[in-house]
């Protein structure tokens, strides 16, 4: 029905248009006024992915994979320079990356229609399909993500140093990543976050504004907490969909000691592969001395079910005074296979120790909880 277009207005009738005219744009907020599609895309990613996180029906993406093709089809290869765009702060990657590759044409759509038909050609934000996909984890909706990739002209591998409001726009680097074509990219983001941590904190401190006065831009802009690589890096998760979207990510981690959400001290985690049916994460115990304890849990929200664990010793050190191993592998074995059949599985990192974890895991299987895993004290 209408041409794929999601329509911004309905009446209390459930007629759409019903107050303007019996246009399908118009809305607050909608096709016509402020942003479009950039408002209107989010609306349906999280609708789709709430939807699909309580009842398991991955059906329900239809809604948001429908309106991302539709608006990919009416985009066209424009001269990124001479296109007058409402939000073009939120297109620093890309400027940034034509620039780098010597060219200003690029894959543009349509964010707004009105009686004229539609216009503010901008990119198309690698955010749409790569939360669409994060949520499914499904190959044609990793196509998506590859498709978009191809028709615009610059690297996708570029890292570029900037925060948006949402703590979000590095998706295209990040994807090249899980791709295994941009493996230097956990560097590169960390090293810009904590630029970017420094930074805020130095215009914090030089902040000479009327408190009284300023908007919420100005908080945003100052804002020190920087999430997207820690999400990205650890939970193998773009950020959340910046208005109302949930955290959908494939693990998530708990500090068995402390009894807490979140990585335990000393504790690094990388995730390197994550699909629809595996996931691949590196934990290493940064500390010389001191064992740590963590949980693994499949899902943000427990939705998930882990089938088996397989842990590799990716180092190993004869000379080492200790033994270099970490459950679920046994002593003096460098890796192992074990059956989970569950939501959590534990993990026991002994001093200096990296292990790789590869979990089977089947995809939205349980009701999604927030209740916490059972940790000891």
């Amino acid at each position: 029905a209408n041409n794929g277009i999601i329509p911004d207005n309905v009446g209390l009738s459930g007629q759409v248009g019903e107050y303007v005219g019996g246009r399908w744009y118009g809305g607050l907020y909608g096709w016509t006024w402020p942003h479009g599609f950039y408002s209107v895309g989010m609306s349906a990613l999280v609708a789709s992915s709430s939807a699909a996180l309580l009842t398991g029906d991955m059906g329900h993406l239809d809604l948001a994979r429908n309106q991302i093709d539709r608006t990919f089809e009416l985009g066209s290869v424009r001269d990124y320079d001479e296109s007058a765009m409402t939000i073009p702060e939120h297109w620093v990657g890309q400027r940034v990356g034509l620039k780098a590759a010597g060219q200003t044409q690029s894959f543009l759509v349509p964010h707004r229609h009105d009686d004229n038909g539609w216009f503010d050609y901008q990119p198309l934000a690698a955010m749409y399909p790569t939360a669409l996909w994060a949520t499914s984890m499904a190959r044609h909706d990793w196509d998506r993500i590859e498709r978009l990739r191809i028709v615009e002209n610059y690297d996708w591998n570029l890292v570029v140093p900037f925060r948006s409001k949402e703590d979000a726009g590095h998706e295209p680097p990040w994807v090249r990543f899980l791709a295994g074509a941009n493996p230097t990219y956990p560097e590169q983001i960390l090293r810009e976050s904590l630029a970017m941590v420094h930074w805020r904190l130095d215009r914090i401190r030089n902040d000479r504004a009327d408190l009284a006065k300023v908007n919420i831009h100005h908080w945003q802009q100052h804002n020190p907490v920087i999430t997207e690589a820690l999400v990205q890096l650890t939970l193998g998760a773009p950020s959340p969909v910046y208005n109302g979207g949930l955290l959908h990510a494939p693990i998530r981690h708990f500090d068995a000691k402390r009894r807490r959400p979140g990585l335990p001290e000393d504790v690094a985690a990388l995730v390197t592969n994550a699909d629809e049916d595996e996931i691949t994460v590196e934990l290493i115990n940064l500390n010389p001395v001191e064992t740590r304890e963590m949980i693994l849990q499949a899902g943000g929200f427990s939705e998930h079910r882990f089938e088996t664990a397989h842990a590799t010793h990716s180092e190993w050190s004869e000379s080492y005074p200790g033994a270099p191993m970490s459950s679920p592998i046994a002593p003096g074995v460098s890796e192992a296979a074990h059956r989970v059949n569950g939501t959590h599985v534990g993990v026991r990192l002994p001093p200096s120790t990296r292990v790789t974890i590869r979990l089977r895991m089947s995809r939205y299987v349980n009701r999604p909880t927030y209740d916490l895993p059972a940790m000891g004290g």
